[in-house]
């Protein structure tokens, strides 16, 4: 059945502890997405235990943030769609220093980018997921769009024909899985597609089906390389699939069921104890698709039971100062180097530098890039 659990330590003692751990993992972080405060909320990547209710706190620009990425310089970029349907002067992709410090819009409605539903970092480029409110066979622009580092260099890579409006985007091995989303059941969409990192492979991943996943949101990889997807209504609940677009050897979890709370999540995102962190509506939770239990972190509700949070999309990012420096010592050298030659074709892990879900040539690229002592 559900349960709570409770935050028996304070805010700055669970920062601390996280800090102080000394991993790779531990310096990674799971922000989600708050429209209503206009923030990012933290938990921890390894458990999914609250970290902070205002990580990236508002700067006055943001306006319904979805995905941040963290660049390895230190720099954040934010997605966001804005206030209401189509392109308004809040949506795009927004620059900060460093959390809640605003530097620049990056891309905006004057660059063509609206309605940016998802964000993520992959073979040295910034890649974002265009949700228009019209079907790009009525004229939308929906799709996967790429730019470079420093925001230069945009890039429309993907507007598939049939797509009604792009939701989610999961990085996989050769490409990205994208939730193309319906309000209506009976329309064409609310499946997945897999689309190749140069936009020239468009194929069907998973269709509708009844009793299964009908209106997907947030796609986000595996570590077996497949996907988990956030199903947010028709059969509300989790949805794992293999990187062929089969259904995994794990059932689907439904959030009607007695043993959940949940009726819409719109975010999710795997945690290194083998569980999964959801996130929609007012709750923040943990799934144990193994165990089928359902564990609520946050709540974010006043006393009178008002909502005070819209929690939304599901961004790991990685904190640390010097990513590739992987033992700790202070510097890149051959140490790292032999870690993550042992860890040469993994699905992800803390070797997996550029996060495109495969340990290869990219990351060894950035890691003799850092070569030598770290900053600091």
């Amino acid at each position: 059945m559900a349960r709570a659990l409770p935050l028996a330590r304070p805010v700055s003692f669970l920062v601390g502890a996280l800090l102080a751990a000394g991993s790779a993992s531990a310096e990674s972080l799971l922000l989600v997405g708050d429209s209503t405060g206009d923030k990012f909320w933290a938990f921890s990547a390894v458990n999914g235990a609250l970290v902070s209710d205002n990580y990236i706190p508002d700067d006055g620009q943001m306006a319904q943030p979805r995905q941040c990425v963290r660049l390895p310089s230190g720099t954040w970029y934010i997605g966001e769609p804005g206030v209401g349907l189509g392109c308004s002067a809040s949506d795009g992709v927004i620059e900060h220093s460093s959390p809640g410090v605003f530097v620049r819009r990056v891309q905006d409605q004057s660059t063509g980018i609206c309605d940016v539903n998802a964000i993520c970092l992959r073979d040295g480029k910034v890649w974002i997921g265009r949700g228009d409110s019209i079907p790009n066979a009525a004229g939308g622009l929906n799709g996967i769009y790429s730019m470079n580092l420093d925001g230069t260099g945009l890039v429309a890579v993907a507007r598939p024909p049939g797509m009604v409006s792009l939701r989610g985007m999961g990085p996989v091995a050769g490409g990205f899985v994208v939730s193309d989303y319906s309000t209506s059941s009976s329309g064409a969409a609310n499946r997945l597609l897999k689309i190749s990192s140069d936009g020239q492979t468009v194929t069907v991943f998973h269709q509708p089906e009844a009793g299964g996943l009908q209106f997907p949101r947030q796609v986000s990889p595996l570590p077996n390389g497949g996907v988990v997807v956030a199903g947010f209504s028709g059969n509300p609940g989790l949805y794992f699939f293999n990187a062929d677009g089969t259904p995994a050897a794990m059932p689907y979890f439904r959030t009607q069921g007695p043993t959940w709370t949940l009726i819409s999540p719109r975010g999710c995102y795997p945690l290194e104890n083998g569980k999964v962190l959801y996130a929609g509506g007012t709750v923040v939770g943990v799934v144990d698709p193994v165990m089928q239990e359902e564990f609520i972190i946050v709540n974010a509700v006043s006393g009178t039971g008002a909502a005070i949070a819209n929690f939304s999309a599901v961004s790991r990012i990685d904190i640390a100062e010097c990513p590739a420096d992987f033992n700790d010592d202070g510097a890149v050298d051959g140490n790292d180097l032999g870690f993550l030659l042992a860890s040469w074709g993994a699905t992800g892990g803390s070797a997996d530098l550029n996060a495109d879900g495969s340990v290869d040539g990219n990351d060894l690229g950035l890691l003799l890039a850092a070569w030598g002592p770290c900053a600091g």
